[in-house]
C-alpha cells in the first residue's frame, strides 16, 4: 500500500486455506502423557524429538549410556545418523498437527527402532500412539460435518527413564464432552 501511494489500510481480513468454503472448524486439545520406561531402555539418557504439539517432528535423537543397547539399536536402524555423545538421530518428514498423515513422525520412527532393540512396552505404546487417526488412543470417529479426528504426537522426550508426550488432537465439530 505505502509503496503504491495508497494509506495503510486500518482494517485487514487474511482468508485462511480453503476460505470462504469453511463453515465449521474441528475442536482441538493438547495433552502430555508420562509413563516410566522399562528396565531395559534402562541405558537411554535422554530422547528429544519436536519442537510444538501441532508439528509433525522431522527429527528424533536419541542418546545411550549403554554400548550394547547402542549396537543394538545401530542394526535396527541402519540409516540412523551418529551424533556425538554416543546418540542416534533419525530424519522424518514435517507436516502440519492437523493434518499428520501427510508428514513422516520421526519420534515414531526412533520409537519403532527402540522397540525392537529393548522390547520395552513404552516404544509399543508410542508407536500405537502415533496412529493418526486416534486409533492407537482409542479415540477415532468422525462425523460428516468436518471428517475424521487427527491425532499427532509433536514433543517426545525421555529424562530420568520417564518417557513424556505431548499431543494434539483435532476432533470432529459435532462432537461434545461425552
Amino acid at each position: 500500500f505505502g509503496a503504491a501511494g495508497q494509506p495503510m489500510p486500518k482494517l485487514a481480513f487474511t482468508p485462511d486455506a480453503g476460505f470462504p468454503l469453511y463453515h465449521a472448524e474441528k475442536g482441538s486439545y493438547t495433552a502430555t502423557v508420562t509413563r516410566p520406561l522399562g528396565s531395559t531402555s534402562a541405558g537411554i539418557t535422554s530422547f528429544t524429538s519436536g519442537l510444538r504439539p501441532n508439528m509433525v517432528p522431522d527429527k528424533a535423537t536419541v542418546t545411550i549410556s549403554d554400548a550394547s543397547l547402542f549396537n543394538r539399536l545401530r542394526v535396527a536402524m541402519p540409516t540412523a545418523i551418529e551424533t556425538p555423545g554416543g546418540g542416534l538421530q533419525v530424519t522424518g518428514v514435517s507436516a502440519h498437527g492437523g493434518a499428520p498423515h501427510g508428514g513422516v513422525n520421526a519420534a515414531m520412527l526412533l520409537a519403532r527402532g527402540l522397540e525392537s532393540a529393548t522390547s520395552d512396552a513404552s516404544w509399543q505404546a508410542l508407536v500405537a500412539l502415533c496412529d493418526c487417526d486416534g486409533k492407537g488412543a482409542g479415540i477415532e470417529g468422525q462425523d460428516d460435518l468436518t471428517g475424521a479426528l487427527t491425532l499427532n504426537v509433536g514433543v517426545v522426550n525421555v529424562k530420568h527413564g520417564l518417557l513424556e508426550v505431548v499431543i494434539n488432537v483435532r476432533y470432529p465439530a459435532t462432537w461434545d464432552d461425552s
